[in-house]
């Protein structure tokens, strides 16, 4: 059944009945696994009550939807044949309870002997666990040796899921010997159990073995750790040996780009200077795709928080640019930007702009004409620069008289004669009336 059909959310009772015994013993984080008959190819995994509570049900969410986002084919034909994807998130009356998994291809279904008295003969999916075992171990098992070229192969299918989990910025955490499956003549592998991702941090997942020296413990774990994680145990499976000082030692003898690459991501002095699993991905020659999803998160059917009541609409793309021109604070009137000044053809002065004629904006300030009216005067911080024009503006900081919306440079008028000027006639109409109120007096 294909996973793109079944909805992102689902009430278990929609699975049907299943059997009071799983099909899969619990282990970890969950209570039991069913086959379920409803959604063929497709198993439920039911957490426990820890789990259950614990689970981000938005990062689930988002994680179910990132398969339809991915624009590169082979991106979503990797995650239907190399990963368990998951499928949709199981509600009981609105809470999380579980997970709708694709089960394992039957193809990874071999023979082999488990050396166990209850159970010697076998037929099921072969642990990645046992290719970082040697070829003598493996023969005793009934399990094809593997050549150098032949771990190889399989190691680059492990290296491709890890490289698109860090490509969708997803944070896989428990990289390991117990969450994948390999076939020891396709060599191939299926990486299961990712209901637990995240995108970015986690709080602390302890894996044994596999513990990063530079992550302490309880610390966050992050791509970076990931990137240990998954050079230590494609280390092993490459060289067929588990402890750490046999791997590298084993590694430091090989030559070509993969040991490489491998060794500078296990022994880099900082986290920062691993290697990514895109690079270790084209160590072994193989393509990484460039494409992205359509925003930032990687995911188109973007889904709010629970409390979020905001806005619907996505944050605009990294790629889209703000307008350069911007309004001051206390500035009330339109948001039409102001022209750009004209370009200069001499030297100019940095005493200043030269004064606006016309409807020409004063340079460096909101434009004298259209809909910019001056509210008082204020000091000219220069013109922004223009792009492209190659021309820095030039620095102004004196202060500019308030601009009416029919601006005309003031008029040069010539200064009042010297002697008085025009306050000598004012100053003898004084002294006449003076003199008369005198007159007056003396008559009488």
């Amino acid at each position: 059944m294909n996973p793109r059909t079944i909805p992102a959310v689902l009430d278990v009772s929609r699975l049907g009945p299943l059997p009071s015994t799983p099909d899969f013993d619990k282990a970890g984080e969950s209570d039991g696994i069913w086959r379920v008959p409803a959604f063929p190819g497709h198993l439920f995994k039911r957490l426990n009550a820890e789990a259950a509570r614990k689970i981000d049900s938005v990062a689930l969410d988002r994680l179910v939807a990132q398969p339809q986002t991915l624009t590169d084919p082979g991106d979503r034909r990797l995650i239907d044949e190399a990963t368990s994807w998951p499928a949709s998130r199981i509600v009981e009356r609105g809470a999380t309870i579980g997970v709708l998994t694709p089960e394992a291809p039957s193809a990874f279904s071999v023979s082999w002997l488990a050396k166990a008295r209850t159970n010697p003969n076998r037929y099921g999916p072969i642990p990645v666990d046992y290719l970082a075992k040697p070829n003598s171990w493996l023969a005793e098992r009934g399990i094809p040796q593997q050549s150098a070229a032949d771990r190889a192969a399989t190691c680059m299918s492990l290296a491709r899921v890890a490289c698109l989990f860090e490509r969708c910025g997803i944070v896989y955490a428990d990289w390991s010997y117990a969450n994948a499956f390999w076939h020891p003549t396709l060599h191939i592998v299926y990486v299961f159990d990712l209901d637990g991702c995240s995108y970015g941090t986690r709080p602390h997942v302890f894996t044994p073995e596999f513990e990063d020296p530079l992550t302490p413990d309880q610390s966050p774990v992050d791509a970076y750790t990931d990137r240990y994680r998954v050079a230590l145990l494609i280390g092993r499976m490459l060289t067929g040996m588990r402890r750490k000082n046999e791997v590298y030692a084993a590694l430091g003898t090989m030559s070509d780009a993969v040991p490489q690459t491998l060794l500078r991501m296990l022994t880099a002095g900082e986290r920062t200077d691993r290697p990514t699993l895109a690079d270790l991905t084209r160590s072994f020659g193989q393509p990484v795709p460039t494409a992205r999803a359509a925003d930032a998160t990687g995911v188109v059917t973007w889904r709010p928080r629970r409390d979020y009541n905001g806005s619907r609409t996505p944050n605009p793309s990294p790629g889209s640019v703000a307008p350069a021109w911007r309004p001051r604070r206390d500035y009330n009137g339109p948001r039409t930007p102001a022209p750009a000044p004209r370009p200069a053809t001499g030297p100019r002065s940095a005493a200043g702009p030269r004064p606006a004629t016309g409807s020409h904006p004063v340079v460096g300030s909101h434009p004298a004409t259209g809909s910019h009216p001056a509210t008082g005067s204020h000091p000219v911080v220069g013109p922004r620069p223009v792009a492209g024009s190659g021309r820095a503006p030039v620095p102004v900081n004196r202060p500019v008289p308030p601009v009416s919306p029919r601006y005309s440079p003031p008029q040069t008028t010539r200064p009042a004669p010297s002697g008085g000027g025009a306050a000598g006639p004012v100053l003898a109409v004084l002294v006449l009336i003076v003199l008369v109120v005198l007159c007056a007096f003396a008559i009488f």
